[in-house]
């Protein structure tokens, strides 16, 4: 008996060591299982965000690891292929990425899109198949050639007896230094307009339903392009005009401050649009985004520099405050990179709007004309700004904010222009039929 309980004694601990072995590598397992791409996935138009999905990475290049067979075990899993420096194997400016999936029945055969964002070069291959290049992959920054996908409608039709693989060869030699500048920089921005990331962003939906050439930032732009190439066109027309009104009658400074807003804010959103479908590389990003802040607030304060001109006896010193406070904004996002830039910018925002409520609550109170309708343009515009950044925004009230502020204010900058180029009217008391004696006539007294 004795020697029975000895035996147990030395079993014992050999049993727990395989049971945590075997518990250990069934968490393993569970952790290796691929991400199973369904219909219901891809419903309404949604999007499947590949990139958050867990990637596998090796730094350094070789052909080998396009072969669907390859063991990749061993390799890095990532939390995003976005960010590949975050892995303990760092980033050192090339490396692969691949991604196992597994896919539905219904899904069999059936036309998919396969939407990428990154600011290097990359090759995509399905299966050990090469489907597409975007740029060309370099081992140095000389070799490589940037090209930023940015959505590009790309057809992928997905097998469903077996296991998927996603492959992709990228290079980003430009931020091979992960401390460099432009890659300090560009981690610490917070843009919804494009892509922050050394690695790249991909995600995968309905064909039909894709949303190509609509950028891949982390915020969605929901509007489609034709609504922004509206907004544009309309901005810039109405600044154009209104400098030229300007131009021909100096004396209404209101409509050089009301056109340099807009002329200011059309550009932003052009600026908008070439960072949502244009193919830059980093650089070509990089001054995009800084065009984007240039053009901003210098529009914001324009538009307070027309409230001043239109509702003040003339521009009070303190604006000189807010341009400086623009201008140091500005150069902080560009030459000093911070994670928290957008909080200062927001509070600037915030300053200069609470500036323009008190103007037009001061214009309102005595009655001065025309404080009503810029008051009602400026409400507008307060309520599109305000809900997109609180929510996203429906395409008709956001239109009609915009839209309706820049009809306000011209009204009321026509108003003002009729009122000050039309002759005073004359009394009939002031009207007189006489006319000049002439020369030797004499007159009765």
């Amino acid at each position: 008996m004795t020697g029975t309980r000895r035996n147990l004694w030395r079993i014992m601990p050999c049993r727990f060591a395989a049971l945590m072995l075997l518990l250990v590598c069934t968490v393993d397992a569970q952790s290796q299982t691929p991400f199973t791409l369904t219909s219901a996935n891809l419903q309404n138009g949604k999007a499947v965000e590949l990139d958050k999905l867990d990637w596998k990475y090796q730094p350094g290049d070789d052909a080998r690891f396009a072969d669907p067979q390859f063991d990749d075990r061993a390799w890095a899993t990532l939390a995003s292929s976005a960010r590949p420096e975050d892995s303990p194997s760092g980033w050192h400016g090339i490396g692969w990425f691949r991604l196992h999936l597994r896919v539905a029945p219904e899904l069999a055969n059936v036309a998919l899109n396969l939407e990428m964002a990154h600011h290097g070069a990359s090759e995509v291959y399905l299966n050990g198949k090469l489907i597409k290049r975007f740029g060309i992959v370099g081992k140095m920054l000389a070799e490589e050639t940037a090209y930023n996908p940015n959505a590009l409608p790309l057809l992928v039709v997905l097998k469903t007896e077996t296991e998927q693989v996603i492959a992709v060869r990228y290079s980003n030699q430009q931020l091979a230094d992960v401390n460099s500048f432009l890659a300090r920089w560009l981690l610490a921005g917070e843009n919804p307009f494009g892509f922050n990331g050394i690695g790249f962003g991909s995600r995968v939906r309905e064909f039909d339903a894709a949303a190509s050439q609509r950028g891949m930032g982390y915020g969605a732009w929901p509007f489609p392009f034709s609504f922004l190439a509206a907004e544009t066109t309309a901005f810039l027309s109405f600044g154009i005009l209104h400098l030229l009104l300007f131009a021909f009658f100096a004396r209404q400074r209101s409509n050089l401050f009301y056109g340099l807003f807009l002329l200011g804010l059309g550009i932003n959103i052009f600026f908008v649009i070439l960072l949502l479908s244009a193919h830059y590389g980093l650089t070509g990003y990089y001054l995009l985004m800084e065009g984007l802040g240039i053009t901003w607030f210098p529009a914001l304060i324009s538009l307070l520099a027309f409230l001043y001109s239109a509702f003040t006896p003339g521009l009070p010193r303190r604006i000189w405050l807010f341009l400086a406070g623009a201008f140091l904004l500005e150069f902080w996002g560009a030459v000093w990179p911070v994670k928290y830039w957008t909080a200062p910018a927001y509070l600037f925002n915030t300053v200069v709007t609470l500036e323009m409520l008190w103007i037009m609550v001061g214009a309102i109170r005595h009655q001065l004309p025309g404080a009503r309708i810029v008051g009602v343009g400026l409400l507008l515009l307060s309520l599109t700004l305000a809900q997109s950044l609180l929510t996203t925004p429906n395409m008709l009230t956001y239109g009609l904010g915009l839209f309706g502020m820049i009809l306000a204010l011209s009204i009321y900058l026509a108003r003002e222009y009729a009122r000050a180029n039309t002759p005073a009217r004359i009394r009939p008391h002031q009207r007189t039929s006489r006319r000049p004696a002439c020369a030797g006539q004499t007159t009765l007294g």
